[in-house]
């Protein structure tokens, strides 16, 4: 999806989505608070965005345009925002790729828990072997444990929905990708290669985040310095081997260096 604008209040989002509504326009509402400031971004699909965005700034213009104001009456049902706690409007919130990888990973963790841990691990751990390329990756898509894949989904949803909201599927693969050979590659070398988990490429997506709100001054896509130092203290306290679950700590660090590193390769600053 991508953003056709920003509007100040809930009232006129409402106004403004119910009448894309009468024209047969998906969207999306998301809600953004800057400084205790709420902002209404609204998101339509790439092929309504020339006549959405055409209908915005005639809005912006006349906001009590009948038609606009007309267009409650006919709809007379209020607008759902992301705010909405919906399971729906939730699995709705994020795009293709980080649901599909999502629910891959669930999949292969359940596979796993009813028994099959050890077919999936021979067939997915990690190698250098050249005939079978894929083993640099599929380590980041097992599970270990239910709290594991937990905590690793839920950034994966929050960090990579955020990344192809903005940029895309394509870079959100280009991403997986590269993150996950690498951080998975410095893992085995420094360690071993009895690791599983997405943890390194969330480190790459949180790393890619923070690049791009600190370097690229991105408005749309950035990391809060209070959630990147949470990170950052996490993956430190993991290298003093303090706490009750083994960290794969040589993956979080290659990860965040390759998310930073790759910000300056996929990101160009017209499209931060």
């Amino acid at each position: 999806m991508e953003s056709i604008g920003q509007l100040p209040n809930l009232r006129a989002t409402q106004a403004f989505t119910d009448y894309l509504k009468t024209q047969n326009i998906s969207f999306d509402v998301q809600v953004i608070n800057d400084s205790g400031q709420e902002h209404f971004s609204i998101w339509v699909e790439p092929n309504d965005y020339d006549i959405a965005h055409a209908l915005f700034i005639q809005f912006v213009q006349n906001p009590h345009d009948a038609r606009f104001l007309s267009a409650s009456w006919e709809v007379n049902q209020p607008t759902q925002t992301s705010s909405s706690l919906g399971i729906g409007q939730i699995y709705k919130s994020v795009g293709p790729l980080t649901r599909w990888l999502t629910l891959l990973c669930i999949g292969i963790f359940a596979a796993s828990y009813f028994g099959f841990y050890r077919e999936i691990f021979g067939a997915l751990h990690f190698s250098f072997n050249l005939s079978e390329p894929y083993r640099l990756v599929t380590p980041a898509i097992m599970h270990l444990s239910m709290l594991h894949i937990a905590f690793n989904i839920a950034w994966w949803w929050y960090l990579g929905g955020k990344v192809e909201k903005v940029l895309g599927s394509t870079i959100l693969m280009a991403l997986f990708l590269l993150s996950a050979a690498t951080s998975n590659a410095l893992q085995a070398i420094l360690e071993s290669a009895n690791f599983a988990g997405l943890s390194g490429v969330n480190y790459a997506l949180a790393g890619f985040a923070w690049a791009c709100g600190v370097f690229h001054q991105s408005k749309k896509l950035y990391l809060p310095n209070n959630l990147f130092m949470f990170l950052l203290v996490w993956m430190i306290i993991g290298f003093f081997d303090v706490l009750p679950i083994s960290m794969a700590n040589w993956a979080h660090l290659g990860g965040l260096i390759a998310g930073i590193s790759l910000s300056f390769v996929l990101v160009k600053k017209d499209k931060a």
